[in-house]
């Protein structure tokens, strides 16, 4: 997991991403905030920037089993080798406080992480 630098920590995390008004296949959770993610399909679709959509989002990992139900807005759609991909915000949803909890762990995680690193002086495995 890396922690993507913008006006909100953004989170590489994959999951799996359910909204049946954009199309009947799932998707891919590429990344996301508190404030929103990033979301791939695998097929070119139409997506009305001026409509909301609920999504269904369920994490890769073992330890979140439950998904999260979020309402989102498309900010910008890229099309590219017949898959399209998109950002969204998330608007008030009925798990938006699931997420941020969500989002507080991975930080920490994240966190943790960069203070281990610290003490890695190299990055040559000796024998001796």
């Amino acid at each position: 997991m890396k922690n993507i630098k913008r006006s909100t920590d953004r989170y590489v995390i994959y999951g799996r991403a359910e909204a049946p008004d954009i199309c009947q296949i799932p998707g891919i959770l590429a990344d996301i905030s508190k404030a929103g993610c990033k979301l791939r399909f695998p097929l070119p679709l139409s997506i009305d920037m001026d409509y909301d959509y609920t999504v269904r989002i369920t994490f890769s990992e073992s330890t979140r089993t439950v998904p999260f139900i979020l309402i989102c807005h498309p900010q910008w759609v890229k099309q590219e080798d017949g898959s399209t991909e998109f950002g969204c915000t998330f608007l008030r949803s009925p798990d938006t406080a699931q997420l941020l909890e969500y989002v507080e762990r991975l930080k920490k995680e994240d966190d943790e992480t960069r203070e281990a690193e610290n003490f890695v002086v190299e990055d040559i495995c000796q024998f001796v």
